[in-house]
């Protein structure tokens, strides 16, 4: 129901003394009708939604298997023709060129060289260019890789029997000694090669008849990288491959245990291996394994690892500020603030906004929080030229009552929003009370029979609405019928089919004195949670007035002890206190009094004296307090009531104890959990930690588990590992035990509480598990020592109090392992660290003939 303006809510504070003298005749009639009369302006429709599009870059993570992608291991030749001689009257170039396949094929390559640079002395020979092709083989089998590039290239740029041959020898040596493809279009495995190698594009579909280039067993391999299928002879490469294209496929769990294999070796593009280890972690929802990999892949190539952090906020928004913090990337924070936004997370999503510099979307979430301040703030700071913005930034200066404000932005937008204009300008008036004037500017007929409804025109109303039966109208025509006793008009409007249809129906039969038919629809409307106590409040008035005083009396019991924060439980409680009394008093001591007096047997009386000492008890008057709590403990209803309330008031400490202890035990769950946390108090406040401890041992499984520290701080080891034993068993996975574990082994030293601990997803409990197990298999085992020690070198935790010592732990055994440049390489991660003056001679003693870690 909208709440009324400002100027009649001083009526309803006149409420009850001015009709308590009709309440033998009938009890709030009139007022309660009256309530709902005035409406104030409807609320701004914010979006629900907000849109945005995601970077098309980040939808997927990028094929990048081409950089897998190796040039020839060897150098595939043709098959030599020898040309049949015939004597001594053989063209001299023939003899050469015989002699030079001959030699080569000998294995005389010096020989076979001589022969063939002769042959290139004869310009007119038809055999000359042949010699290029020769020249290159024997030149690559010298080790001469640049000669015999050249001498591919002349092959490949003349024509001859092997032009084919020395172009595909050229390719694939280019490959070899620049890192790179050679860029060609033909022959097409050459083409293929360059896509792949230099563009990083997998064509389709494989190369066809590989029999017809030089290089088969190569062409066989590009045809195997391309389908993803090993090749023993390019087993790694094919391999990684595989597991991309099975990743693509989604078959994660086969990518994943191929990927595994090889991200341990110290191979090229291992980077690329973690990228794609990340990736499959991601798409498996394992965020926790996908950071850590990532945590990993920063360390070797920070871009690759900036994409798996922005795909893991998209895919866990939760994680926007971690992954802002490391790649500052605002458009993570935006989409999470809008993902936030849009499942109705307000406060998270202007978390968001804020930090992202999202001011509009943080001030609409403040909206839809109505925090008018804080969007108005907000909105001021950053101006956007759009009808939205406006009508937001108007909503809040007319909520916020900053008149000038509201005139001056009104002018502003005059002309470009001529609607948005006359609709607030329209409301302005209202507010100030003019609202037949505010009804000229209202272009919307339900804003324009509002403001007639509010200046108490209910028949303009009906008229204006007269063609409306939208449903804001039909409830607006119901009102106004209600209001002018037209019950019967009033339901010509109602269709019954929301709780505020049936609350106004039940309204319609109640001003017509028919409350034997209102009853029912109060009883329906009581079933929603906006209209519940207001029904109640009808449907007690109802039972009043038709005599039902008891049923009346125990809708206001109802309405007293369920709704005790709401502002009907007022009328709930003079409505009983006017059932019982003649002349009640608002002033709740007064109220008990006259009860007192009055009906001494009223089951409402015990409830309304617990009230009265509740009472007593907050304004400081104890003595009185304890005074009617010591009788209501006579009463088996209010007994453990008001011991709770005794409790609290009393100044013997050892009373309070004894009070709670008996009260813990409660069947009554409330009682008993208020019991507990006033018993924890007084036990915390003095300090008392074993009997907190017991306490908590008593209640249940989550008070044993907070009961293990209490017992650790204590040095009551022994009753720390019981629990521990018994706890564990039953919930393994258990992070709050997971950082008990770690409390235990530094208590005790037992090794299989740091197996537990380190299982922990939080990062501080897991580094300092790893730390502990390094030091542990230091002596025992040094590869082991050093796995567990490198978590904590490479999770970048500096400020750790054990970083450091886990460096020179790991230098110290990567020494010793003789990974010389590795251990360079874990000192490097002290740079900028703060040492002592024994840690930098501790440093400077470590390096030592170690290489520089980038050389």
């Amino acid at each position: 129901m909208l709440k009324p303006i400002k100027l009649f809510s001083l009526l309803l504070l006149f409420i009850f003394p001015l009709f308590s003298q009709e309440l033998k005749k009938e009890l709030t009639l009139k007022v309660k009708v009256q309530e709902i009369l005035k409406v104030e302006k409807p609320e701004i429709s914010i979006p629900d939604k907000l849109s945005y599009k995601v970077p098309v870059f980040l939808y997927k993570g990028k094929d990048l298997s081409y950089l897998f992608f190796e040039p020839p291991k060897r150098l595939e030749e043709v098959e030599l023709y020898e040309p049949k001689t015939e004597g001594c009257g053989a063209p001299k170039d023939q003899v050469l060129y015989k002699k030079a396949i001959r030699e080569y094929k000998r294995g005389n390559l010096i020989g076979a060289g001589e022969e063939a640079k002769k042959l290139l002395s004869l310009p007119t020979s038809p055999f000359r260019n042949a010699g290029y092709y020769i020249l290159g083989l024997i030149e690559y089998k010298r080790g001469y890789d640049e000669e015999a590039l050249r001498y591919f290239k002349e092959g490949c740029n003349t024509l001859h029997t092997y032009r084919s041959a020395s172009c595909e020898s050229f390719y694939a040596l280019y490959y070899k000694i620049k890192g790179e493809p050679y860029e060609t279009q033909e022959p097409l495995l050459w083409n293929y090669v360059y896509l792949i190698g230099g563009k990083g594009k997998i064509p389709e579909s494989p190369l066809k008849n590989c029999g017809r280039y030089t290089f088969k067993e190569y062409c066989r391999y590009v045809n195997d990288f391309i389908r993803g299928r090993v090749n023993e002879e390019y087993r790694e490469s094919t391999f990684l491959r595989r597991a991309v294209v099975l990743y693509e496929k989604g078959e994660l769990e086969k990518a994943e245990k191929i990927l595994e294999k090889f991200s341990r070796k110290l191979i090229p593009h291992r980077d690329v291996i973690l990228y794609y280890l990340s990736l499959i972690a991601l798409k498996k929802g394992d965020y926790d394994k996908a950071l850590d990999r990532v945590l990993l892949l920063e360390t070797l190539n920070e871009e690759l690892a900036k994409e798996v952090y922005l795909l893991l906020a998209l895919k866990n928004p939760e994680l926007a500020d971690f992954v802002y913090e490391k790649t500052k990337a605002k458009e993570i924070l935006r989409y999470a603030g809008i993902k936030a936004y849009n499942r109705g997370e307000y406060k998270k999503a202007i978390h968001y906004f804020e930090k992202s510099g999202d001011y509009f979307y943080a001030a609409l979430a403040y909206l839809q929080l109505g925090n008018y301040e804080k969007a108005y703030e907000y909105l001021k700071r950053k101006k956007r030229d759009t009808q939205l913005y406006y009508r937001a930034f108007l909503e809040v200066l007319y909520r916020l009552d900053k008149e000038e404000k509201l005139q001056k932005t009104l002018e502003d937008i005059k002309e470009r929003f001529p609607e948005l204009y006359r609709e607030y300008y329209g409301w302005y008036l209202f507010k100030k009370g003019d609202w037949l004037e505010a009804s000229k500017y209202f272009e919307n007929p339900y804003y324009k029979a509002i403001a007639y409804f509010n200046a108490g025109d209910y028949e303009k109303v009906l008229e204006i609405l007269r063609d409306k039966n939208d449903y804001k109208s039909r409830i607006l025509k119901a009102k106004a019928a209600i209001a002018l006793g037209k019950g019967v008009l009033a339901r010509k409007f109602l269709f019954n089919e929301t709780p505020e249809e049936l609350y106004l129906t039940g309204l319609s039969y109640f001003i017509e004195g028919n409350y034997e038919k209102a009853i029912p629809y109060f009883n329906k409307a009581a079933k929603d949670k906006n209209y519940e106590v207001k029904a109640l409040v009808k449907l007690a008035d109802s039972y009043y007035n038709m005599g039902r005083k008891e049923e009346a009396k125990a809708v206001y019991r109802l309405i007293l002890s369920k709704y005790k924060e709401r502002e009907e439980v007022k009328s709930a409680l003079i409505g009983l206190a006017q059932i019982e009394s003649e002349n009640p008093s608002k002033e709740i001591e007064k109220i008990v009094e006259e009860f007192e007096k009055k009906f001494p047997e009223s089951p409402l009386l015990p409830e309304l004296k617990l009230q009265l000492a509740r009472y007593y008890a907050k304004e400081g008057r104890k003595i009185e307090a304890q005074f009617i709590l010591r009788k209501l403990i006579n009463n088996p209803e209010y007994r453990e009531r008001a011991l709770l309330e005794l409790a609290r008031v009393t100044e013997d400490p050892e009373e309070r104890e004894k009070i709670l202890l008996d009260l813990v035990s409660s069947k009554d769950k409330l009682i008993s959990e208020k019991a507990f946390n006033e018993l924890k108090k007084l036990y915390e406040k003095e300090n008392n930690l074993l009997k907190l401890a017991r306490l908590l041992e008593k209640r249940g499984d989550e008070g044993k588990i907070k009961a293990i520290s209490l017992y650790l701080k204590l040095d009551r080891v022994k009753d720390a590992e019981r629990l521990f034993r018994e706890m564990y068993k039953k919930y393994p996975e258990l992070e709050e035990l997971k950082e008990v574990a770690l409390k235990l082994y530094e208590k005790t030293g037992k090794r299989h509480y740091l197996d537990i601990a380190y299982r922990s997803a939080k990062e501080e409990v897991f580094l300092k598990a790893s730390y502990y197990l390094g030091n542990y298999y230091y002596k025992k085992d040094r590869r082991k020592a050093l796995d567990y020690l490198l978590e904590v070198v490479l999770s970048d935790k500096k400020e750790l109090p054990f970083y450091k010592r886990a460096v020179f732990m790991s230098a110290e055994i990567l020494r010793k392992m003789g990974a010389y440049k590795d251990a360079s390489c874990i000192l490097e991660r002290l740079k900028g660290v703060e040492l002592e003056s024994w840690e930098r001679e501790k440093l400077l003693e470590l390096k030592k003939g170690l290489p520089e870690c980038g050389g």
